[in-house]
């Protein structure tokens, strides 16, 4: 239920562009984040995501992964503002 930290590297396409981190940036990508959680929710069950390491994951396992990954990166969020 966890991802460790230092065990690998985020992949360039994931990594924040350092041109969007002002604060209207993040509530935009913030608003964007929450439409695309509602239009995941109204997917049909078999519906899967590739993810670049994971392979194919399932719905529910990708709404999982989704939950560890998103409080991992709150973790680190919360660590920074120490």
């Amino acid at each position: 239920g966890v991802i460790p930290r230092g065990k690998a590297r985020s992949p360039k396409m994931v990594l924040p562009d350092p041109e969007r981190l002002g604060e209207a940036d993040l509530n935009a990508q913030i608003a964007t984040a929450q439409q695309t959680l509602n239009i995941l929710q109204q997917l049909p069950s078999t519906a899967h995501f590739k993810h670049p390491v994971f392979g194919s994951l399932q719905k529910k396992t990708s709404i999982r992964f989704l939950k560890i990954h998103t409080e991992r990166n709150l973790k680190i969020i919360r660590d920074m503002l120490r």
